[in-house]
């Protein structure tokens, strides 16, 4: 199957940036091009803590060192088209090392999420299955997309907590259109009008666990013993809804902008509360929400 993705290697780099973090150590961030990378601060009381992207012989590896950080390596215009299965990979090394304590193998984690004017679709978080770091691993993610769009590819990497020194290389990401089976018959799904109501300024748009992973073979095709875990739909969106009395909604005021400093916001909130899961899951969940809307 033909790549859609451009670039799917991650060959070559531009400089995108230096930043200083607060003890003065310098950092990097290079690009591959037809790549973006983005970076959230995780650290209330250094938005500079940042990880690190570098390009290596074989792709791009995302560096950091004791800090808790997300990153992504994302494309846009990418075009989809109605009535198709498409099938996301990601091929990556993580090396991992816990120099103060105990391997922690769900420290670590990873997905994909495909975001569209028709909907989004994201896997659950993904740890390694491999029982150590430094392997080589595989991941897929199948959808089906109901209408023609343009979609962002995106592909996430996260540090739970502080505790480790890492560098995650990526060696190859691709989407690719997929026999109608391939995942089964219930996965994720993109611009499915039937299958969801149009939101009202009271209503967001449903959500569900999407999570998948599998085997790829070195030329980029899925072998017969992949597997692909249980998904889920996270809606199409639907045209703006127009609220009684003149009011926007937020849908319509709230910019990209917007979303990115809240949610960056929120995610730096969590840290202020380690150990209450029920305050992180909730402000986690809230960003997501919140990135339902861009546009």
């Amino acid at each position: 199957m033909s790549n859609l993705l451009r670039n799917p290697t991650l060959a070559g780099f531009t400089l995108g940036r230096y930043f200083t973090e607060q003890n003065g150590a310098v950092g990097t961030i290079e690009v591959p091009p037809e790549w973006d990378f983005v970076a959230l601060p995780r650290d209330p009381a250094d938005p500079n803590r940042l990880p690190q992207s570098l390009h290596r012989d074989q792709g791009f590896g995302v560096s950091a060192g004791y800090r808790s950080w997300e990153a992504a390596y994302v494309q846009h215009g990418v075009t989809l088209q109605a009535g198709t299965r498409y099938l996301a990979k990601a091929a990556f090394m993580p090396h991992v090392g816990f120099p103060d304590g105990p391997v922690d193998l769900t420290a670590i984690a990873w997905r994909i999420v495909i975001e569209t004017p028709a909907g989004t679709v994201a896997q659950d978080w993904q740890t390694t299955a491999k029982g150590s770091y430094g392997h080589y691993e595989e991941l897929y993610f199948p959808f089906q997309c109901q209408a023609q769009t343009t979609a962002t590819f995106q592909f996430w990497l996260r540090s739970v907590y502080a505790g480790n020194t890492c560098e995650i290389q990526v060696l190859s990401l691709a989407l690719e259109a997929a026999a109608p089976g391939t995942g089964g018959e219930s996965v994720p799904v993109i611009g499915s009008a039937a299958a969801q109501p149009a939101p009202t300024p009271a209503t967001a748009a449903s959500s569900g666990s999407m999570g998948g992973s599998g085997s790829m073979g070195g030329s980029g095709s899925m072998g017969g013993s992949g597997s692909m875990g249980g998904s889920g739909s996270m809606g199409a969106a639907a045209a703006p809804t127009v609220a009684a009395a003149g009011r926007a909604t937020l849908e319509q005021v709230i910019t990209n902008d917007d979303i990115t400093v809240i949610t960056a916001g929120l995610r730096l909130l969590t840290q202020a509360f380690p150990g209450n899961s029920t305050i992180g899951d909730g402000l986690e969940r809230l960003s997501q929400v919140l990135e339902k809307l861009k546009k």
